[in-house]
């Protein structure tokens, strides 16, 4: 079995114009998105970016599922984050048919790491 499984949520942290044309990119190629940047109207910013951007990006071909509606926003980075690694070990716990210790082991942590993440996460073990 692979242990390569897709990506479907990105985290960017920082939404400056680099992040946000990183976030737009992202959405329109179907990813889920979560942005964190600590600044006063950073999430104004982006969401005013992506919108300006969208046009551009949807003559140039969007990926089945793309939408603007697929970004979340948060200044706060450790649950920006969180929010990307919650995703990683759903997934992985799928892919490994909720078997623990095949999923503990292609994310690279303990099973007692697992069992706490699940917990810290709200996910049914």
């Amino acid at each position: 079995m692979s242990t390569q499984e897709p990506v479907q949520r990105i985290a960017i942290v920082g939404t400056g114009t680099i992040g946000a044309s990183w976030a737009t990119h992202y959405l329109a190629q179907g990813f889920d998105v979560t942005a964190t940047d600590p600044a006063p109207g950073a999430e104004a910013a982006l969401r005013s970016y992506v919108e300006g951007a969208w046009e551009g990006v949807t003559k140039l071909g969007l990926a089945p599922g793309a939408s603007p509606d697929r970004l979340k926003f948060t200044s706060d980075m450790t649950q920006a984050l969180a929010d990307a690694e919650r995703v990683h070990i759903l997934q992985t716990l799928e892919r490994f048919g909720r078997n623990h210790s095949g999923a503990a082991e292609a994310l690279g942590i303990g099973r007692t790491t697992l069992w706490r993440k699940l917990k810290e996460y709200g996910i049914d073990r």
